[in-house]
């Protein structure tokens, strides 16, 4: 892979094969560091006895020298809008806070345990998780460990901050707009939304097209390692091509997808060096956009069309009986979708195979788009921003959300800092060239390690290191 040596979990799970360290003492380390650090609040729920449980017969295996999968020993979190057995799912919601433990894994959570992950808790999320910052009325707030003050984003916040405080070894995460990629950039981590339709799901995420299972690490190797797992073949999904080690030998860049506000100063910064650095390691000019150049029209309106009416359709009847009871970007998400009439949801579903096309012929099979993940630095953990009296994150903040309604495949990784804070590049590829993105990030990886956890915060596994902290090279001096 070319960053071997910046893995975490291939190497945690050959010293448990080689009994040099035990699942046991994993899962101990797992749980210290969550009690420790409870002010993050990133797990809102666990469970250790049957999670011991499975660590001891991990353990027994090893001892026999039985075949190990290739997560044996490493303990795992759930997001909490996937059922995880033996837990609730509640969703962040207060509609959903009393529901019983969960009977049997969702289809992500149950490949990881096939692995031989240690299933043994749940990360927390913003409710339903309808928003870019994570905080609901049943579990309260999460922050980031980098800055504890500011939003680790959503809604897979609970898992990124989990990942980047080294908690625990794996936490899955989704994106149906961002939701893996903006905690990831906010963290400090690297993530994947793959090719929509490339990771089979059981059962079936609403709305099915645009939302899917999107993996998150602290490195590229363990990325890969995960997304290998969670793309278990299946009767349904064209498997993915393997990646390749070559450049794009086309870059193009834009600051914002949508919209033609200038970005802040810091983040156009931020942005113009990690581009540099990416055109310098690829031999490759960047071939600059401006408005209008990506996507005819307004892609996020026509998103949120197709998105909002199966996300409001989605809840039980009982929940949209008790909206007054949802935080308020529940709200008003959910009255959106139910104002959408059956023709403005087809008109922008429709539209979504013109900027399909047009993205498609851009990028061909040797190009990729670059921009920065997002337009803003870092808000606060609340999700209000300056002035505001109520949490607003508009989604011209983000610059994500486009990939999940053309399906492509977006990556974001560190690319140094602002402020001391991290800063996410994201790198969008042609579709099922999932791969192919990977390997860019690996070789980007090895010129520009990033680090691994935030500062102050050892890696996963006990014994590690304390993390040194190490930002790109262009942002020093």
């Amino acid at each position: 892979m070319g960053t071997g040596h910046r893995a975490i979990l291939t190497p945690l799970r050959d010293a448990v094969a080689a009994q040099d360290i035990t699942a046991e003492e994993l899962l101990d380390s797992a749980l210290a560091r969550i009690e420790e650090h409870r002010d993050l609040n990133a797990v809102i729920a666990l469970d250790a006895e049957a999670a011991r449980a499975r660590a001891i017969g991990i353990d027994h295996a090893a001892r026999r020298g039985h075949h190990l999968g290739p997560l044996a020993g490493i303990p795992v979190l759930v997001k909490d809008v996937e059922n995880m057995r033996g837990l609730p799912t509640t969703c962040g919601s207060v509609t959903r806070a009393d529901w019983p433990p969960a009977t049997e894994d969702a289809g992500v959570p149950a490949r990881l345990r096939a692995a031989d992950g240690i299933l043994f808790g749940k990360t927390n999320v913003p409710q339903f998780g309808m928003d870019a910052y994570t905080d609901n009325l049943v579990h309260g707030v999460t922050r980031n460990p980098w800055r504890e003050q500011w939003s680790p984003g959503g809604s897979s916040g609970g898992s990124a901050a989990a990942i980047a405080a080294g908690l625990a070894g794996v936490a899955t995460a989704s994106d149906g707009g961002g939701s893996t990629r903006i905690p990831a950039a906010l963290c400090g981590l690297v993530a994947i939304k793959p090719t929509s339709g490339a990771v089979p799901q059981t059962p079936i995420r609403m709305p099915m097209d645009l939302s899917g299972p999107a993996p998150l690490a602290c490195t590229t190797a363990d990325l890969e390692l995960i997304l290998r797992i969670i793309c278990a073949p299946h009767p349904l999904v064209r498997p993915l091509p393997r990646r390749q080690r070559r450049w794009p030998r086309r870059i193009f860049a834009v600051e914002r997808v949508v919209g033609s506000a200038p970005l802040p100063a810091d983040v156009s910064a931020a942005f113009e060096r990690a581009l540099r650095d990416l055109c310098e390691l690829a031999g490759a000019e960047p071939i600059r956009l401006g408005r209008g150049a990506v996507f005819d029209g307004d892609i996020y309106q026509d998103w949120a069309h197709a998105y909002a009416p199966e996300g409001a359709r989605n809840l039980r009847d009982e929940e949209l009986d008790r909206l007054a009871e949802h935080t308020a970007p529940v709200r008003d998400w959910v009255e959106l979708g139910l104002s959408i009439t059956f023709e403005q949801n087809i008109e922008g579903r429709r539209r979504r195979f013109d900027h399909m096309r047009r993205l498609d012929a851009m990028l061909g099979a040797d190009a990729v788009l670059v921009t920065p993940t997002l337009t803003i630095a870092g808000y606060p953990a609340d999700g209000r921003l300056p002035g505001a009296t109520e949490p607003d994150l508009p989604t011209h903040l983000f610059n994500t959300v486009a990939f999940n309604f053309t399906g492509h495949p977006a990556l974001t990784v560190p690319a140094g800092d602002i402020d001391g804070f991290p800063f996410g590049l994201q790198i969008v590829g042609p579709r099922l060239f999932d791969y192919w993105l990977l390997g860019l990030a690996a070789r980007w990886e090895e010129a520009f390690p990033w680090p691994l956890t935030a500062p102050g915060y050892p890696p996963f596994g006990p014994g590690a290191p304390a993390n040194a902290g190490v930002v790109s090279p262009s942002l020093v001096g």
